[in-house]
C-alpha cells in the first residue's frame, strides 16, 4: 500500500495549526470530526496562552 501511494505521490490530507489551536483540535479529536493529520506549526509554539494542553506539554 505505501509503494503504491510513493508512486503514485499520494500524500496524506493535513492541517497545519498555531499552538493556539491545539484545544480546538483536540476537542475536533474527541467529537469523531477530523478528516486530516493535524500539524502544530512549531514556529508558534512560544505563542501558546497558559493553561492550553500545547503548553504543558501535550501533543494532539
Amino acid at each position: 500500500m505505501l509503494e503504491a501511494c510513493a508512486t503514485n505521490g499520494i500524500l496524506p490530507q493535513r492541517e497545519l495549526l498555531d499552538a493556539e489551536q491545539v484545544n480546538e483540535a483536540h476537542e475536533r479529536v474527541l467529537a469523531s470530526q477530523v478528516r486530516s493529520r493535524f500539524i502544530i506549526d512549531p514556529a508558534t509554539a512560544n505563542q501558546c496562552p497558559p493553561g492550553t494542553r500545547a503548553s504543558r506539554g501535550h501533543i494532539v
